[in-house]
């Protein structure tokens, strides 16, 4: 090199070393305009408001922030209010348990670590952290499983709803969410009921503690069961005898969730049959189209169920009328019995009601042939989606009619 080029290459040196920190900070991940380390040090304001804007915004960094890991952990203790009371947990430690989430995968580690903590609130919003992230938590399972034991209801709550947001991939825990079913908090009752229901199929070993636990005092808990029964089907056959105890139950929703869980059971319910045949005569309404429905997936006593719908479309409920409307529609041309109901309720003033008589009365099929010139009165209507539903049922009742009248 020559002594000329010698005073070249120092300058460009320099300038490479000047720009060294520069380049270095303009690589660091930001937020809103902040670096990741602006925010951290906002983390530690007196104000609680700035420090939970602050986690909220390591959080929108992703797992690029995987560096504010730990300091997130730490604020999970951190009581401040840091927004609106609406929110689940407005304090900063709810912040930054939504921040850890979505960090994700980064911050697994800590979150499960933290599960172990002296401290009550930062157990709890690992918890509600790891609940955030659902299946994307599956490895810290056996962790979470483990606090469903914790001294504290609140916390054991978030565990099971954790585990209810892991679906399937929490099929290891389905031991400890049987043996919770039976925890002396009704929230975590009801919330473990509804993990054992959304885990499905590979929870089916739950279903004689699930069985067991209708009889729970707490009318959520109980309906909470009933739906997450129903929720395997055929395989809850077992469980047929229990339900039709809690078709009695006192809860209008509990009775209703009862005849639907059994219709879910499918002709494996037949010997429900008279106990729903008898909730055709519910006080309620919703009771009686959930017994009728019941009836006729489990293929008994089907003109009893028709004849429940058929006065179900009197009803001063739109939408039971709609609903029940609906129903005979999935029977099909059995419910040709229902056809000058459903013409009258081609007229209903709501459209729940009058679309569904319409999808009936073309389900039903030619049988429904009464109705073609209410149909055509209705083929006049302005209402565009009121007009296709009525025309396809006049192609399916009368396809040459439809013709003539300009259905396309």
């Amino acid at each position: 090199m020559s002594l000329a080029q010698r005073p070249l290459l120092f300058a460009v040196c320099l300038v490479l070393l000047l720009c060294t920190p520069a380049l270095a900070q303009d690589q660091e991940p930001t937020s809103k305009g902040k670096t990741l380390t602006q925010w951290l040090d906002q983390l530690k304001d007196k104000d609680a408001r700035i420090r939970g804007a602050a986690a909220e915004a390591l959080g929108q960094i992703g797992p690029a922030a995987k560096r504010a890991v730990p300091a997130l952990i730490e604020a999970l203790a951190d009581p401040g209010l840091a927004r609106s009371l609406k929110s689940r947990f407005p304090s900063v430690g709810g912040c930054a348990a939504e921040a850890l989430a979505m960090i994700g995968e980064p911050a697994l580690p800590a979150l499960a670590e933290a599960l172990k903590s002296t401290n009550r609130d930062v157990r709890a919003m690992a918890t509600y952290s790891l609940s955030c992230l659902g299946p994307k938590a599956k490895t810290t399972v056996p962790a979470i499983t483990d606090v469903l034991k914790d001294k504290e209801a609140t916390v054991r709550g978030l565990a099971a709803e954790a585990l209810a947001n892991m679906g399937r991939e929490a099929t290891t825990a389905v031991p400890a969410l049987s043996a919770a079913l039976r925890d002396e908090d009704a929230n975590v009752r009801r919330v473990t009921a509804d993990a054992l229901g959304r885990i499905g199929q590979q929870a089916e070993t739950a279903v004689p503690a699930l069985t067991g636990a209708l009889v729970d005092k707490g009318t959520g808990v109980r309906h909470t069961v009933v739906y997450a029964l129903g929720r395997f089907g055929s395989a809850a056959k077992t469980a047929v005898p229990a339900l039709v105890d809690v078709l009695t139950d006192k809860d209008d929703y509990v009775r209703m969730e009862a005849a639907r869980t059994l219709a879910r059971v499918g002709p494996a319910a037949r010997a429900a049959a008279p106990a729903l045949a008898n909730r055709l005569k519910d006080a309620n309404g919703k009771v009686r189209l959930a017994a009728a429905a019941a009836l006729v997936r489990i293929g008994e006593r089907k003109p009893e169920a028709i004849a429940a719908l058929i006065d179900n479309l009197k009803n001063q409920d739109d939408y039971l009328r709609g609903d029940s409307a609906r129903a005979l529609a999935q029977i099909g041309a059995e419910a040709k019995p229902a056809v000058p109901a459903l013409i009258d309720l081609l007229k209903d003033m709501e459209d729940h009601g009058r679309f569904s008589a319409a999808h009936a009365l073309g389900r039903i099929g030619p049988g429904a042939k009464a109705a073609v010139p209410a149909l055509l009165a209705a083929w006049k209507d302005t209402n565009k989606d009121f007009r296709q539903e009525v025309g396809e049922a006049l192609k399916r009742i009368d396809p040459q009619t439809a013709r003539k009248a300009g259905v396309p």
